[in-house]
Parts: structure tokens; C-alpha cells; sequence
């Protein structure tokens, strides 16, 4: 199967070749679906964060860590999906 068989809608994208696009495209399958059909989707302003999170070292990600729970108080508030509540 190739790419342009896909392209034609031959077979339909389904979780399996999601998860073999994924790999050379360096992102999740859920990366590959539509924002309505991902609600946990991150925006580019989210992602940015967790790349600079990832790329600190010890005390950099700790010190994120300590910011993050001072803005963030009222983790109980949350709604299920990590995202405010309001």
C-alpha cells in the first residue's frame, strides 16, 4: 500500500496506518486528527511550553514545576481533561 492509495480514500485512514504515519512524521496518531475530533489536542502556545519543559535540565523543569503550582492552585477545579474548567 502507498501513500497515494490513501490520498484516494483506498483503504481508509484507520488507527493502524495512523500509528505507521506517525512514526516518520515524529508525532502521535491523535496528532493527526482533526482538532474536533481531538479535544485534547495542544495548541502551539502548549506545545511550545512542553518542548521548553522537555529541553530544560533538572533545575530548570523544576523550577517550571514550582511556577506551574503557584499559577495553578486549585488543581481539584480542573475538569477531567486537564483543561480549565471555565
Amino acid at each position: 500500500m502507498q501513500i497515494s492509495g490513501l490520498e484516494r480514500g483506498r483503504p481508509k485512514l484507520d488507527l493502524e496506518w495512523m500509528r505507521r504515519l506517525a512514526v516518520p512524521l515524529g508525532v502521535t496518531p491523535a496528532d493527526l486528527l482533526p482538532v474536533d475530533d481531538n479535544p485534547r489536542a495542544l495548541s502551539e502556545e502548549e506545545w511550545a511550553l512542553i518542548q521548553q519543559f522537555r529541553a530544560g535540565d533538572d533545575r530548570g523543569r523544576d523550577e517550571l514545576q514550582r511556577v506551574a503550582d503557584v499559577l495553578l492552585p486549585f488543581r481539584d477545579d480542573r475538569s477531567a481533561d486537564g483543561r480549565d474548567a471555565a
